[in-house]
């Protein structure tokens, strides 16, 4: 089986439910709080890894506690975490989720994500990996990922690309959409990027 290399985000979820969120202002008490291991990028490296493949993970996080926790998570998960690297200054990545009534809003605050460059990939694609991106790194970083992908031997058969945050700002480097063998963006990115507005959403959105 192809090894697997994500190239993207790690984000420590702090997941907030509570039965209705708080209006403007209100703070509201009786939530329950966990603390997940996330961001698109780890979680398409879990998914690979529980799928059978090897795995690894290239990406940046802080100095600080959460980053102690992702790395943990990845190396008992089995998967290769030696490209995620250590930037003194900002923090780790959090994404703060507040759940309510069945649905959920995210903010993120990216933090060491945004630091991210193409420097640290420090490898080049094999023929016989499949490298997946997201847009939750610098579009200056995440951008060159496509192109180093297609530039490898039989790279039509082992390029993924996942939308899962896409916004206008984003047209420069999606010269590559055309070609790229697999493109799969979220509903909200789908949205965006082709400029319509979604008429009606799954019960299984995400």
């Amino acid at each position: 089986m192809s090894r697997v290399v994500v190239c993207g985000s790690l984000n420590m979820d702090v997941v907030v439910q509570s039965a209705r969120r708080p209006a403007t202002g209100e703070t509201i008490l009786g939530a329950t709080v966990s603390f997940l291991p996330g961001g698109k990028g780890l979680n398409q490296a879990v998914a690979a890894v529980r799928l059978g493949a090897p795995t690894a993970m290239i990406g940046a996080v802080g100095n600080d506690a959460f980053a102690n926790s992702l790395r943990g998570f990845l190396a008992d998960n089995d998967i290769d975490c030696s490209g995620v690297r250590e930037i003194d200054g900002p923090a780790t990545g959090v994404a703060l989720i507040q759940v309510a009534q069945g649905d959920n809003a995210i903010t993120v605050a990216s933090g060491a994500n945004l630091h991210f460059t193409k420097e640290m990939a420090r490898q080049e694609p094999r023929d016989d990996e499949v490298w997946v991106a997201q847009f939750e790194t610098p579009i200056a970083a995440t951008g060159q990922t496509p192109a180093a992908i297609m530039a490898a031997p039989n790279a039509s058969n082992h390029a993924v690309d996942s939308c899962s945050r896409c916004s206008p700002d984003m047209a420069p480097c999606m010269w590559w959409a055309d070609t790229m063998p697999k493109l799969m963006p979220l509903t909200c990115a789908a949205a965006i990027a082709t400029w319509n507005r979604p008429t009606a959403m799954s019960p299984h959105r995400r």
